[in-house]
């Protein structure tokens, strides 16, 4: 073989293990963004069952679920505040000792973020006053997502790709 052909099969067995690493990269950051997506949902997934537990301690303990005394953004008391504004419900679990830390939703934005409010008996329909907490939204399809309805509305139809949790008194 010459010389120059020693040297182009050099260059094309370099070029193409660059390709092959580059290709490596592309898949292994394409994927990254789900797994960390995933993550993120298995925490939302986790810190519900923790605010469905502390209801329910909070229940044992007064007889009653946590009351609504945020007045923003429709009456729920949420993850995500105006300025301002302080969230009331998860830190009042936490300042009671029901829940250790104040969960909240990794990106915490206006559409990843978590959600309370309490409704009187005769809301919607509903002949009892109930609870309605929610992880408004997921990144990833959930095949599981709550439920909390009274026959004038369905509250997990607000959140279609999220995970909605419904307490009655």
């Amino acid at each position: 073989m010459s010389n120059f052909s020693q040297k182009r099969s050099s260059k094309l067995q370099k070029s193409f293990a660059m390709v092959i690493v580059a290709c490596v990269f592309i898949i292994f950051f394409a994927g990254f963004d789900d797994i960390q997506a995933k993550s993120r949902d298995a925490k939302r997934i986790s810190d519900a069952k923790d605010i469905n537990r502390a209801l329910e301690l909070y229940f044992d303990r007064y007889a009653k679920y946590p009351d609504t005394v945020d007045s923003d953004y429709g009456g729920w008391d949420t993850t995500v505040e105006p300025e301002g504004h302080k969230e009331e419900f998860i830190p009042q679990l936490v300042s009671e000792g029901i829940l250790s830390a104040n969960p909240r939703d990794s990106k915490n934005t206006t559409t990843y973020y978590y959600r309370y409010q309490k409704f009187p008996r005769g809301s919607f329909g509903c002949t009892r006053p109930f609870v309605i907490f929610q992880v408004f939204n997921f990144e990833t399809i959930q095949d599981i997502h709550g439920s909390g309805a009274c026959p004038n509305r369905n509250f997990a139809d607000e959140a279609p790709n999220g995970f909605t949790i419904q307490k009655f008194e």
